[in-house]
């Protein structure tokens, strides 16, 4: 379920790293060594970062001279919520024997685990599960493993650790969690920019996301308009609403990017079943970025 890519030199030694990472996955990083790519995550110390990531890219944040990196996940104003203490937890098997896989998420209520669906749903895929529980009584007071039973044990099992959208801050080859404001937390973050758009020698950053696309009973996540971040002397991030930034894209967006034009700089921004819009950037002040749209 890879999602993004993005190639840097983590560990200074003048040769890129790959860094991948997407859906149930964590931050993975492979060193090119003897001809051949090896598994290094552990050492940059990025153990339990499984997430649902969308986009990670790489640049030196903090201004040490090495490279840190940004990634985009899906946000912590979701349906669903995951910690190391509590993961958010996904299970596939064919548990009624008919032929196809059936997929159940599950979360930690307490000290036990319980599905996200509730018994109609659940018994809607599958069937035996009302047999099984006649009552939605009997179905609330058991946990996941005594609905599916022992078969959960061989099911294909993934965990979700973390869900904020964050910057990696890379000490010497060790990487720590610094999530970002929590206004890039609202929904998904699924594209993202550094530049320093406002010209003061500090570098800023541009995200924007949005998920409309799921199913039935879990609303979308569309709560972001993209969002300005302020770079400011201390490596820190000051959200900017649109009405000083004049970013402003509350769509479906996939991804952004920027691009040289006779003016300067621009931003495209691509959404699903949309335009592809442009955002100029026109440094008339140093206060804010000033973004016209164009579609």
């Amino acid at each position: 379920m890879v999602k993004t890519a993005v190639a840097a030199d983590l560990n200074g030694d003048k040769k890129p790293e790959l860094i991948i990472t997407g859906e149930w996955m964590p931050i993975k990083v492979f060193e090119y060594v003897n001809g051949k790519m090896v598994d290094k995550s552990e050492s940059y110390g990025f153990q339990n970062t499984e997430g649902w990531w969308n986009k990670i890219i790489a640049d030196d944040i903090d201004g040490d001279g090495d490279m840190d990196l940004i990634a985009g996940n899906l946000g912590e104003n979701y349906k669903f919520s995951a910690s190391k203490e509590k993961p958010f937890e996904v299970f596939a098997k064919d548990f009624d024997n008919n032929g196809t896989n059936d997929i159940f998420l599950a979360k930690h209520l307490n000290d036990i685990m319980v599905p996200i669906r509730g018994r109609e749903c659940t018994s809607q895929q599958c069937p035996m599960i009302a047999q099984k529980f006649p009552t939605f009584l009997s179905f609330a007071e058991s946990d996941l493993k005594g609905i599916l039973g022992e078969d959960i044990e061989n099911a294909y099992h993934k965990q979700a650790y973390i869900f904020s959208s964050v910057i990696f801050i890379n000490d010497k080859g060790k990487f720590t969690i610094k999530k970002l404001p929590v206004e890039a937390q609202l929904s998904t973050v699924n594209g993202i920019l550094v530049n320093d758009f406002d010209g003061d020698g500090k570098k800023d950053m541009l995200i924007a996301g949005n998920k409309f696309d799921v199913e039935v009973e879990t609303t979308p996540a569309d709560a972001s308009v993209g969002l300005f971040l302020k770079g400011t002397s201390d490596g820190s991030f000051i959200s900017t609403n649109p009405a000083e930034s004049g970013f402003f894209a509350p769509y479906n967006v996939k991804d952004i990017k920027m691009i040289k034009t006779k003016n300067g700089i621009a931003v495209l921004v691509s959404s699903n079943n949309d335009l592809l819009r442009i955002f100029e950037n026109k440094k008339n002040n140093l206060v804010a970025v000033n973004i016209k749209a164009k579609s």
